[in-house]
């Protein structure tokens, strides 16, 4: 059939152009998507800098038990007919064990709320979300029960490698219980929130990235279209 079919063949030093063209939008959505790897790498590292790795607890903090710090609870199941793969007015993220796995017009939560994966092969991974949004059952929802920023968490429960408690193997899971025993360093709130006011201003810098990327995926598709559709 692939064969058989026809397509049109412009001259080469016309093909030449488009690849330049399109291999120009491809280098600067990879330049940014290397600049947001560096600004991970660099709230990451500001994170061990200030706190000390959580494991070996250089700077001494007081440890203490998940369950006396966080209140850990998994949303509710879902139809996949609800959910949309993309944005749309009215439709909110909806966030499953490997983070968002959709679009839907419903939401349980409001506010800035860290989430643990814990079903599936990436079970444990931890995602920081922002305003309106739907958690499934696979989808642990961490409220403090302290006060605490929601950003020092962010790279505390990231640092703790959660996926290493999962149990099972075709289909690994990852237990509340499990979770709730592990203990860990506490550092004083002033602090997190001097971590968190760093970390903040480092989200602007990859949110403003972030739409250079989408700005220039949209451009892509209307080039693509251009060439090759009309």
């Amino acid at each position: 059939m692939i064969r058989n079919e026809v397509i049109p063949v412009p001259p080469i030093e016309v093909q030449e152009r488009i690849v330049a063209e399109l291999d120009k939008i491809n280098e600067v959505v990879e330049d940014c998507r290397e600049l947001l790897r560096n600004l991970n790498a660099l709230a990451q590292s500001l994170f061990y800098d200030t706190f000390g790795d959580p494991v070996s607890n250089p700077k001494c903090w007081t440890f203490k038990q998940i369950k006396s710090l966080l209140s850990l609870k998994a949303g509710k199941s879902i139809k996949a007919s609800e959910l949309l793969n993309h944005i749309t007015d009215g439709y909110y993220p909806c966030y499953g064990g490997n983070g968002i796995r959709g679009y839907i017009s419903k939401k349980s939560h409001h506010g800035l709320y860290n989430i643990i994966g814990r079903q599936g092969a990436l079970c444990g991974n931890i995602t920081l979300a922002n305003g309106d949004f739907y958690a499934t059952e696979h989808a642990v929802v961490v409220s403090p029960l302290i006060e605490s920023s929601p950003y020092w968490l962010y790279y505390m429960l990231s640092a703790l490698n959660l996926n290493k408690y999962a149990k099972g193997v075709a289909q690994p899971g990852l237990s509340v219980g499990v979770i709730n025993e592990i203990s860990i360093p506490v550092p004083p709130l002033a602090l997190q929130q001097r971590f968190a006011t760093q970390v903040e201003a480092i989200e602007a810098q990859k949110a403003n990235v972030e739409a250079t990327i989408a700005e220039m995926q949209t451009l892509l598709a209307s080039r693509m279209d251009y060439w090759f559709n009309d």
